[in-house]
């Protein structure tokens, strides 16, 4: 993978989104050349840009390529919130507060993140100074212009190229998020099967390699409950909850099923991080 043009098509899909937010879009240098599975790179690229975007409120957000050793270091900079080191470690949980900001999803993306990076062969680093902002690097063995890389990471080639289109459930009451969710689905290349209510849900025949479900479906019906009757259908189903509820209790019922929540509206990177987490659990098992 050039990294240069391949930045840059992240850096340009995010632009508009920063401009919306009166912040600035910059880049350093981008040259350099990696050995990697696409898909999965970009969804880490695009994590750490929405991110930086999502919780920058003034200023702006850099990316660059920086040469170390034999390493080539992809740096995501803001001028946002920031983390005091002890946090440092907490973002990859689940649900946290920096300061002021409400971080819900945040660590759900980097805990995906992280699994995805360890396939790739790759190091995620976090620095930051609360107050002045972050900087999100992801570490990757430099691929020189003859092609030569060292194998410094578990994931070789083959194991990354056995990636497949996902069959995914999607259960919604909304006939439009339904609808949406198909289309984004399939632009990232995976199948959707979809259901409006529970029976609906589990009367669908044949293979599901996860399911995105709403919480609040109609009849008195929820995510959760459906999310147990799956579970107990398809034993080890990945399943993410996508919900505009924000209650304790939905959440720590949840948390005890080992269920994770993005909230509405969803980020597409953070949809698209996950499902690569799912393909990567299927290639490690292999």
């Amino acid at each position: 993978i050039d990294l240069g043009p391949f930045l840059s098509d992240l850096i340009e899909n995010m632009r508009p989104i920063a401009a919306e937010k009166g912040l600035r879009l910059r880049t350093g240098p981008l040259r350099g050349r990696v050995e990697s599975d696409a898909g999965l790179l970009r969804s880490v690229i695009q994590n750490f840009l929405s991110n930086a975007v999502r919780y920058t409120a003034r200023g702006g957000v850099l990316v660059g390529v920086r040469r170390r050793g034999d390493h080539l270091r992809i740096d995501v900079i803001d001028t946002g919130v920031g983390i005091a080191e002890t946090q440092i470690d907490d973002i990859f949980t689940e649900f946290m507060r920096i300061g002021e900001v409400e971080v819900e999803g945040l660590g759900l993306g980097l805990a995906l993140v992280r699994r995805i990076v360890r396939l790739i062969g790759g190091r995620v680093d976090v620095r930051s100074r609360p107050g002045r902002g972050s900087r999100f690097s992801l570490y990757l063995p430099a691929l020189d212009m003859g092609g030569a890389q060292r194998e410094t990471g578990p994931a070789t080639r083959s194991r990354v190229g056995g990636m497949r289109p996902l069959r995914v459930l999607t259960v919604d009451n909304d006939a439009r998020i339904v609808e949406a969710s198909r289309m984004l689905l399939e632009a990232m290349g995976h199948r959707i099967v979809s259901a409006r209510d529970i029976a609906g849900a589990l009367a669908i025949d044949g293979p599901i390699d996860a399911a995105l479900l709403d919480y609040q479906l109609d009849d008195g019906e929820n995510g959760l409950d459906l999310a147990e009757r799956l579970r107990r259908q398809r034993p080890g189903l990945p399943i993410i909850l996508v919900t505009a509820e924000n209650s304790a209790a939905m959440r720590a019922r949840a948390t005890a099923m080992g269920i994770d929540c993005l909230a509405k509206p969803v980020a597409p990177a953070a949809i698209e991080a996950f499902l690569a987490a799912v393909s990567v659990r299927e290639v490690e098992t292999e």
